[in-house]
């Protein structure tokens, strides 16, 4: 089980307040955190995850890790079993999901599965890939204004950067390069759901 300290705690809530009433870019961007990016870093990244997995608010969850990929840079696949043998609710797989998938464009989609069955969020984890697999993949829109548009300037997002978290993540074997286009993506979530 995670335990998260109280500086993690704090500081997740603090930038969460403030963010959704100071930030540029609503509910939190880059430059809003440019403050708190020493703090951040002197904190555990698994628990800081973990925390904010754990807000139960996938957009805003999504964002601030896209403004953070420093905070991803040395997190392994173990550290994500580890954090999915402490959630609390379904959520936070949900999120975990999608920003895998979708933005660090990895699949650990079956050990996602395979930890859910462990517990009594299995079916809602089901249910959730059958039917939102189309929100788990990048459209074509959705890079552009990442890589290039208003969200890069905001997130200050480093295609490079990411890049570099995928690759090292997919140097563990159990995980896969997530699919970047709609064509097959259905048929291979239930594959691996039924």
């Amino acid at each position: 089980m995670i335990h998260t300290s109280e500086e993690v705690k704090t500081l997740s809530h603090v930038i969460a307040v403030k963010g959704m009433k100071e930030a540029e870019y609503f509910p939190v961007d880059r430059e809003f955190l440019n403050p708190y990016l020493i703090r951040i870093s002197q904190l555990n990244p698994v628990e800081f995850i973990f925390h904010n997995l754990e807000r139960v608010n996938p957009t805003y969850t999504n964002i601030l890790f896209l403004c953070l990929p420093e905070v991803w840079e040395n997190v392994e696949v173990d550290d994500l079993l580890y954090m999915m043998n402490s959630f609390s609710n379904t959520f936070s797989y949900y999120t975990l999901i999608q920003f895998t998938y979708k933005y660090l464009e990895i699949d650990i989609l079956q050990l996602i599965i395979k930890q859910a069955e462990k517990s009594e969020v299995y079916g809602a984890v089901r249910e959730y890939l059958q039917n939102q697999w189309n929100v788990i993949i990048k459209s074509e829109y959705e890079r552009v204004e990442l890589e290039e548009g208003v969200e890069q300037e905001y997130f200050q997002y480093n295609a490079n950067q990411w890049n570099y978290i995928k690759q090292k993540l997919l140097l563990d074997e159990r995980v896969k390069p997530a699919l970047t286009t709609y064509d097959g993506l259905e048929d291979y979530i239930w594959s691996i759901v039924e």
